[in-house]
């Protein structure tokens, strides 16, 4: 079924839209998988738990911080958020 995208496939061309932008950040298909692997491996700030599949983390991309709502059934970034000044870390509140 050539030409038919996944859900998958769909969320990522979303998220790298969202990033360019929300953010002026072209992301490549490496940028944005290391993106993705580094919250797996936890290296990454968690801001908020949308739901139990959705985690809302802050990311340290290249000097400049992003704001990335990430999939753990999927284990990858469906979007980016705009940054709001008054964001505080999970467990800081």
């Amino acid at each position: 079924m050539r030409g038919r995208v996944t859900k998958c496939h769909a969320e990522r061309i979303h998220a790298k839209r969202r990033a360019e932008e929300r953010y002026g950040v072209t992301l490549n298909k490496h940028d944005y998988k290391e993106i993705s692997k580094s919250i797996m491996r936890g290296e990454q700030a968690v801001l908020k738990r949308q739901s139990l599949a959705r985690t809302i983390y802050l990311i340290d991309y290249q000097g400049q911080q992003l704001k990335a709502v990430y999939d753990k059934k999927r284990h990858q970034v469906v979007t980016f958020l705009p940054i709001e000044e008054d964001f505080k870390l999970l467990g800081e509140i």
